[in-house]
């Protein structure tokens, strides 16, 4: 296990659950121990990366799921139910459909008001399923939420938004476009970064009545 995993527990978690799901780890109830198929295991050629074997995970999930967390994975870590609406274009109802399966699994989470991905990897895992043809959606996303940031909203999630827009800056064609992302760049590069403690939200406080964004504690 510590030869996988190399100690990282959100890494040992999945891949037990994984050796689990495959029927390759079980617990006999009768002995009270745990039983588990050694040369099976090594013969599946399980990756010793976390964000390889969540991608595999992902992939057993429905695609309208699929397609879903890959559209949360645009937007952020914590996203709120009004964002995805504004950016998608669907009813709240809609989005919780093609989700539900996810936070059953407990890869996301549903928070009063927001999702949440349980683990950064999960996230990554996400975004990788998305084809390279496929990060113009993740360009389109990013405008309308840029379209809907007031100074002071774009100025809080200055890092997030750089990180985000680095992931589209090869689509960019518009000279008024590139000059706002680089300006947005330049920005988060002069600003020091400091620490969070805590889990934030990815929201809008925007001209169209977007909520507030509030702190996860």
């Amino acid at each position: 296990m510590h030869e996988k995993t190399e100690g990282n527990p959100f890494f040992a978690i999945q891949f037990l659950t994984t050796l689990a799901e495959a029927g390759l780890l079980r617990f006999d109830s009768d002995s009270a121990v745990w039983i588990w198929d050694l040369a099976r295991i090594r013969a599946k050629g399980y990756t010793d990366n976390v964000v390889d074997l969540m991608v595999g995970k992902l992939k057993r999930l429905s695609g309208a799921t699929q397609t879903a967390l890959q559209q949360l994975a645009c937007l952020g870590n914590v996203v709120e139910f009004a964002t995805l609406t504004l950016v998608h274009g669907r009813l709240e109802e809609e989005i919780h459909t093609a989700l539900w399966e996810a936070a059953r699994t407990g890869l996301i989470f549903r928070r009063e008001d927001s999702y949440a991905f349980l683990h950064d990897r999960i996230q990554e895992a996400a975004y990788a399923l998305i084809r390279r043809a496929s990060v113009r959606r993740h360009t389109a996303d990013w405008r309308v939420l840029l379209a809907n940031m007031t100074p002071d909203s774009l100025a809080e999630h200055l890092f997030d938004v750089a990180n985000q827009l680095n992931r589209s800056v090869v689509l960019l064609i518009d000279r008024d476009e590139k000059a706002q992302v680089a300006t947005i760049h330049l920005r988060a590069g002069e600003r020091p970064r400091r620490p969070r403690p805590t889990r934030r939200r990815v929201s809008i406080v925007g001209r169209h009545g977007a909520p507030r964004r509030k702190r996860l504690d």
